[in-house]
């Protein structure tokens, strides 16, 4: 997990990490990713949202899940100006 900094400094201080830190960094990001997705897929072929639990056919008003966000586009950066943004951080 990235320290709570300001973007700017995040990407200093992520040039300053050993590439020895990097490497064992990216291999918990990649073993976590695998983890999130092999449990994605299980409880999607169950019917069921990963996140909450819930059938993916239900929707609840009163404790709504982040899916219903994310399907509505809700918390996504667009891939240009998300690529635009890591450019003019990590360049």
């Amino acid at each position: 997990m990235r320290p709570d900094i300001p973007p700017e400094q995040f990407a200093e201080w992520l040039k300053q990490l050993p590439e020895e830190a990097i490497k064992e960094g990216n291999a918990k990001e990649l073993q976590q990713s695998e983890e999130d997705w092999k449990k994605f897929v299980d409880y999607f072929n169950k019917g069921e949202c990963s996140l909450c639990n819930k059938p993916l056919k239900t929707f609840s008003a009163g404790s709504p899940c982040l899916r219903r966000g994310k399907e509505q586009g809700k918390f996504s950066v667009p891939l240009k100006e998300g690529k635009a943004k890591a450019a003019e951080l990590f360049n």
